[in-house]
C-alpha cells in the first residue's frame, strides 16, 4: 500500500472513530434526556393523580352541603306551611293582641 492509501485509511478510521464516539456521546445523552422526561412525567402524574382525588372529595362535599341545603329548605317551607296552616296558633296569636 502506498503512503497515500495509508493516509486515507488512516484518516478513515479516525473519522470513523470520531463519528463512533459522537454517536456514543448522543446516545448518552438520549438516554438521560428520555430518563429526565419520564421523571417528569412520573411527577406531572403523581400531581394529576393528588388534584384529582381532592377534586373528587370536593364535589362529595359540595353535593353533601346541597343536600343539606335542600333538607333545611324544606324543612323551613314545612315549618311555614304548618304555621300558617295550624288554626290554634293562628287563633293565639289574634286573641293576644
Amino acid at each position: 500500500m502506498s503512503d497515500e492509501h495509508e493516509l486515507i485509511a488512516r484518516t478513515i478510521r479516525e473519522h470513523g472513530d470520531q463519528i463512533g464516539g459522537n454517536l456514543v456521546h448522543l446516545k448518552r445523552f438520549l438516554q438521560a434526556e428520555r430518563e429526565a422526561q419520564q421523571a417528569f412525567l412520573a411527577e406531572q402524574r403523581e400531581a394529576s393523580d393528588r388534584a384529582q382525588g381532592r377534586s373528587e372529595v370536593i364535589a362529595w362535599l359540595a353535593a353533601a352541603a346541597t343536600l343539606f341545603a335542600a333538607i333545611a329548605t324544606g324543612l323551613q317551607a314545612y315549618v311555614a306551611w304548618h304555621d300558617q296552616a295550624s288554626p290554634v296558633k293562628a287563633n293565639a296569636v289574634s286573641s293576644s293582641r
